[in-house]
């Protein structure tokens, strides 16, 4: 009997510091908009979903009408089923940038949640994204999606050679010292079947080592634009690492729409 009285009062003590620092949001105050839902094969990350599940990128707006400040965290939203809820996984970014931590009164802010849901999932009309802060439960349903829902599928990247220089693309270029220059080869298939071309902009490119991450440096002349649905193309670009390096991988990834890697080994 005095443990229950002491797990009670402890419990009384919470609430009130809770209450205390926490202001409560109306629902009425929070308007929650479903923009677009894609299932994604790939997380922002170029890593894979596990086996039997896919990633559900749900892209949303959300406006504090309310007077104090809304508090925003991955955390604090859901992905609400019949089945059960599902939490988001943590982001950095939102689609303008950096991702915000709240929202002042009468402001909104366009960002989206990730959610690992299983592959074979129907995304059914009372699926539903859920806001809970607190004190304050918003949702909204996934059948107000605007810009469509779709598959999209991995753009196939293959290393086909590679090799050191200390000559950069132009003959006044040299690495640092202690670096080197990697040029390697690559192919690039466009493998979507949702009828999007893919970038082969540099910056879409990334080399990685065992200790770091690399910016490309320059590129071969004449490179398309753009690839085509079930179209290649191949061509050079090079980096500049350590020269005791470890290589590991290159990852070609345009914002999580078009993941590819390749391994050194």
């Amino acid at each position: 009997m005095k443990k229950i009285a002491i797990i009670l009062i402890s419990i009384l003590i919470v609430s009130i510091v809770i209450s205390g620092c926490v202001s409560k949001k109306e629902s009425s105050e929070i308007i929650l908009t479903i923009n677009s839902v894609e299932k994604r094969h790939y997380d922002n990350d170029g890593d894979p979903a596990e086996d039997g599940y896919i990633f559900l990128y749900v892209f949303y707006t959300i406006k504090n009408n309310g007077d104090d400040e809304l508090e925003l965290s991955s955390s604090w939203f859901k992905l609400w089923t019949t089945n059960g809820t599902y939490d988001a996984e943590y982001s950095f970014f939102d689609s303008g940038g950096s991702k915000v931590d709240s929202i002042s009164g009468g402001a909104s802010t366009s960002s989206y949640e990730i959610f690992e849901i299983p592959e074979d999932s129907d995304i059914l009309t009372d699926w539903k994204l859920k806001y809970e802060y607190f004190f304050t439960t918003k949702s909204t349903n996934l059948a107000n999606i605007k810009s469509g829902f779709y598959d999209v599928y991995m753009a196939t990247l293959t290393i086909d050679s590679y090799h050191y220089s200390d000559e950069g693309e132009y003959s006044w270029y040299s690495p640092e010292e202690g670096n080197t220059y990697i040029y390697v080869n690559i192919t690039l298939h466009n493998s979507q079947d949702n009828g999007a071309s893919i970038s082969t902009s540099p910056w879409n490119f990334k080399l990685y080592t065992l200790e770091d991450g690399h910016n490309y440096k320059g590129d071969e002349e004449g490179i398309p634009d753009e690839i085509n649905p079930g179209n290649q193309a191949s061509w050079y670009i090079y980096f500049e690492i350590p020269e005791d390096a470890t290589l590991d991988k290159m990852v070609y990834d345009t914002s999580g729409i078009a993941p590819a890697q390749a391994s050194f080994t």
